[in-house]
């Protein structure tokens, strides 16, 4: 579920990262300084006063109370790592260029919950029969993880278009952040062009590990209205279960395997919550697929771009010639020494949307 950079090699799942499009790089020629600040105080306090910042020690301790817990694999809360660290968890070979500051797998060995039917002669009609529901399987949510990025600063493995390449490529000297980093043509025609490292804030990483929690939440939601639901619901008739077995209401007993199947789904439909009822076939092999496919819906985060970062060239204590000079010794990254260095910081995109949308409105039947 990665927003991919252009060009990029990647395949990753669910990722927080960077849209480059060229209409994004007049958010760089209209900001400035006093407006640039509201916005970043903005972004600053959704970071430290979201729900999942306030709420993140249950969310953490979900996770490792798995004998208890009704989820026992989705994790609790994401994992913080390096650049590195996201590019490797989600599937990447080490060294790839990335700019994804966060990752969140599709559920993993994932089951649903299975049942059977056991018919009950009725002794003054051999034809009619009583059911006994058992259960032949618990449901379970699958493996999931999430990893969001760290503040620092990271080598992303691209490269910097300089300013006298840029008419080459189709750009000018407002072309966005975004778009100057690239790594194919750099590899093959460019080697001597910057090296381009990226600074995340506190704020971002915050935000990141936030995005990263949403799609969590997701998944959560989507195994509480499909698998988990129709897995409460057998337990439930299960516990409910008269001595002699379930039979029809009104009814002398149920005349077939298929009619007192029928029934009991029935009865497990009605147990299901609402937005769930009449959505679920009867034929178990859908149910985890229904799942699988409801988890997907946590994509459209993505798709809207409310996950979605930027890039802005880092400012003038970063980019100086004197400290790139000083930096480039001690590149041990860079494949030339005479290599110099453009720091970039990783912001908020125009459309980004943490915290404010409830995993309900995303993932529903």
């Amino acid at each position: 579920m990665a927003i991919h950079v252009t060009r990029s090699t990647q395949t990753k799942p669910r990722s927080s990262s960077f849209k480059r499009t060229q209409s994004q790089q007049g958010v760089f020629q209209l900001s400035d300084k006093r407006k640039e600040s509201i916005a970043q105080q903005r972004f600053q306090s959704m970071a430290d006063n979201s729900p999942q910042s306030m709420d993140l020690n249950s969310l953490q301790n979900v996770a490792n109370g798995k004998k208890n817990s009704f989820f026992r694999a989705i994790a609790g809360a994401s994992t913080p790592g390096t650049l590195e660290d996201i590019n490797i968890a989600g599937g990447n070979l080490p060294g790839t260029p990335t700019l994804d500051l966060g990752t969140t797998n599709r559920p993993q060995n994932a089951v649903a919950p299975d049942f059977q039917v056991q018919l009950i002669p009725i002794h003054r009609n051999p034809h009619r029969f009583r059911a006994r529901i058992i259960k032949t399987q618990d449901a379970d949510e699958g493996n999931v993880n999430a990893m969001h990025v760290k503040n620092g600063t990271y080598y992303t493995n691209y490269r910097w278009i300089p300013d006298n390449e840029l008419a080459n490529y189709g750009m000018n000297q407002q072309t966005g952040a975004n778009l100057r980093v690239t790594t194919l043509v750099a590899m093959m025609n460019a080697i001597d062009w910057d090296h381009v490292y990226m600074n995340v804030s506190g704020s971002i990483s915050r935000l990141s590990r936030d995005a990263e929690q949403e799609h969590l939440s997701d998944t959560r939601h989507a195994y509480n209205i499909s698998i988990g639901a129709l897995d409460q619901a057998i337990d439930t008739l299960v516990a409910q279960m008269p001595q002699n077995g379930y039979q029809p209401d009104g009814g002398e007993g149920y005349k077939s395997q298929q009619s007192a199947r029928n029934d009991m789904f029935s009865k497990i439909n009605q147990l299901l919550p609402n937005g769930s009822r009449g959505h679920i076939s009867a034929n178990q092999n859908t149910w985890l697929n229904d799942y699988l496919n409801l988890t997907q819906m946590t994509q459209n985060r993505d798709n809207q771009g409310w996950h979605s970062f930027e890039l802005r060239k880092s400012g003038f204590w970063h980019n100086n010639l004197l400290l790139k000079s000083v930096t480039e010794l001690w590149d041990i990254y860079a494949e030339h020494p005479e290599t110099t260095v453009q720091y970039v910081d990783a912001i908020s995109g125009p459309q980004i949307n943490i915290n404010t949308i409830p995993s309900a409105t995303v993932v529903h039947f």
